[in-house]
């Protein structure tokens, strides 16, 4: 099976390089198309499994004849055709209501967890803040994006919805009672707990969030497009209420996904944000996407099946990493929980090493990220691990691995010895690794803030870097007003005519070769005198614009420039040992695995 997805994979390039060839034969290029034939091209091993899966072929199988013969639309109730679309978006349905223990009827299709999660949160708080008046939400501060714009969209609103940020400690987890304790009686409407974390794989507590909310009275949303087909879930056994799943993390296709909404106790009302034919029980309207629905059910269908499995694959392969990786690099972090985690996705941290530069230097033989695939174009460092605590020098170090069903042991050989070669060969070029091991060496180990700055640390370096920017704009901004007075005075003076345009022939008779040779010969001098104008002209344009820079304003603006780095390098070297959060104080080193 491996093979053949294998096989299925290299489908795409190897078109394409048939194409470049019939399009180089077209052109006249035969030999270079030959060329390009021979070339075997080898894509790198793919380890981002948590940004999107591959598609199993199984499921590709399942969807191809609803591309072709079975075309009809499964809203259309009149004839054959739409029956038999209905039949099979239907039987969809069942599946994936099978893989999470639900009754289908609670499932509504969407186009992802995306919109999934935007119905929970909207719909759910629309409704009671009209018809019971609660407006409170309470989440993480480690959702997903699109969670946490919906409730930001939501405390936005003029109803005055407020939203409650639960805390989460270096693992990753929440704590519950602090949960309890947000919950406000006859205001809370809803709470939203992802089930296991996009970045850093922490599994949280579902079923004793939901024993909480269920005593309280609260919704219970969680996101699982991270869980769905990885981990168990029974939605009636974790009380919970609302659940986001999606196609392409469950080795299905993009473009669909599901919210499971509990019919029964309690029965969850939402008002739908979509308008239209009012499809999906009238909470998502909009035409299914037939061999998008089938894909996404067989595919529930194949995890349901193959959980055990996959799990036991994945895992071996996931400790085979992480144990290769630290026995041959020192200081590497795990970030997140040891054990409360989706054994799939490893979040690592490499000391001095800066996490953009590993990846480049990784890309031509792996397919990792920094972080989450919503947000990986920023270059910010990542919101989850700034909320676990981790600063900012060192979220810029980490990489996500991602597992899956399709990951050999071959890839992940190879996985270990490109991060070992790559993670040395820039550490070798790290002026603070070398501090490190020299700190090492002394027994006088680094002033905490270098190798874990804190906020405090990170807040004051970026004022004195924003105030040096200030001035160095401020004197840049002199020296431009000097520069535009030297433009508009240096102006050309204009060139003299050109004797030889009034040239005429000397004598008229003179036959036409002649007066032809003299034209060319007299363009000739003509281009050579407007090119030593044009120097001349350049020449005397540098001096006069060197005449009216240097000036003792530039000058001074110079000197005022110099003297403020200085001051600000002082106050940034007095700044830099400050004192460190208590967790860090306590276990100062223990950041690799004994």
């Amino acid at each position: 099976m491996l093979a053949s997805t294998r096989n299925a994979l290299t489908v795409a390039s190897r078109a394409q390089v048939a194409v470049l060839s019939r399009c180089s034969r077209i052109a006249g290029f035969a030999t270079k198309a030959d060329q390009v034939e021979d070339i075997e091209y080898k894509r790198p091993a793919y380890f981002d499994n948590g940004a999107t899966t591959v598609m199993d072929p199984r499921v590709l199988d399942a969807m191809l004849p609803y591309f072709s013969n079975m075309y009809g639309n499964p809203h259309s109730r009149s004839h054959a055709y739409g029956w038999e679309a209905d039949d099979a978006c239907e039987h969809a349905r069942s599946q994936v209501a099978s893989l999470i223990g639900a009754n289908p009827k609670e499932i509504i299709f969407t186009s992802g967890a995306t919109e999934s999660n935007n119905l929970a949160l909207k719909g759910v708080t629309n409704y009671a803040k009209t018809k019971t008046g609660k407006k409170h939400v309470i989440t993480t501060q480690i959702e997903h994006k699109c969670v946490l714009a919906s409730a930001r969209a939501l405390a936005e609103q003029n109803d005055n919805v407020d939203v409650t940020y639960l805390p989460v400690n270096h693992d990753g987890l929440i704590d519950l009672k602090e949960l309890a304790d947000a919950i406000r009686p006859g205001e809370t409407v809803l709470v939203s707990v992802m089930a296991v974390n996009n970045e850093i794989g922490v599994e949280q507590p579902l079923k004793q969030i939901g024993e909480i909310c269920r005593k309280h009275g609260v919704y219970f949303h969680t996101d699982c497009a991270q869980a769905a087909g990885k981990i168990p879930l029974d939605v009636n056994d974790m009380n919970i209420d609302l659940m986001s799943i999606s196609g392409h993390k469950v080795y299905g296709p993009k473009g669909v996904g599901a919210l499971y909404v509990r019919r029964r106790h309690p029965r969850v009302r939402m008002r739908p944000i979509i308008d239209g034919g009012g499809q999906e029980r009238g909470l998502r309207s909009g035409t299914l996407a037939t061999p998008n629905v089938v894909g996404f059910g067989a595919a529930c269908e194949i995890c349901q099946k193959e959980m055990d499995r996959d799990k036991e694959h994945v895992s071996r392969l996931a400790n085979k990493l992480l144990d290769g990786i630290r026995e041959h690099l020192p200081k590497v972090i795990l970030n997140g929980s040891e054990t409360e985690r989706y054994f799939g996705n490893v979040n690592l941290s490499f000391s001095a090493v800066e996490g953009e530069s590993l990846l480049m230097a990784l890309n031509k033989d792996l397919c990792v990220s920094s972080g989450s695939a919503c947000t990986s174009a920023s270059l910010e460092p990542s919101y989850v691990l700034r909320a676990i605590g981790v600063g900012d020098d060192l979220a810029h170090t980490s990489l996500r691995f991602g597992i899956g069903r399709f990951t050999t042991d071959e890839e992940v050989d190879n996985a270990v010895k490109k991060v070992i070669e790559q993670v040395t060969n820039l550490r070798e070029l790290s002026p603070l690794w070398e501090m490190m091991l020299e700190a090492e060496e002394s027994g006088e180990p680094l002033p905490k803030s270098v190798l874990y700055p804190n906020s405090s640390t990170t807040d004051k370096m970026r004022s004195f870097n924003a105030f040096f920017v200030f001035c160095i704009v401020a004197v840049l901004s002199v020296f431009g007003q000097e520069q535009s007075m030297a433009s508009e005075v240096a102006v050309p003076a204009a060139a003299p005519a050109n004797q030889f345009d009034q040239a005429k022939p000397i004598l008229a008779e003179q036959k036409e070769e002649i007066a032809e040779e003299k034209k060319e010969i007299a363009e000739e001098k003509k281009e050579q005198q407007e090119e030593i104008i044009e120097e001349v002209e350049a020449a005397l344009a540098r001096a006069g614009w060197m005449k009216r820079v240097v000036t003792p304003t530039f000058l001074a603006g110079t000197f005022v420039t110099i003297i403020m780095f200085v001051v600000v390098w002082i106050g940034t070297c007095c700044l830099w040992d400050v004192k460190t959060p208590d967790r860090f104080a306590t276990k100062p080193m223990n950041i690799h695995k004994e």
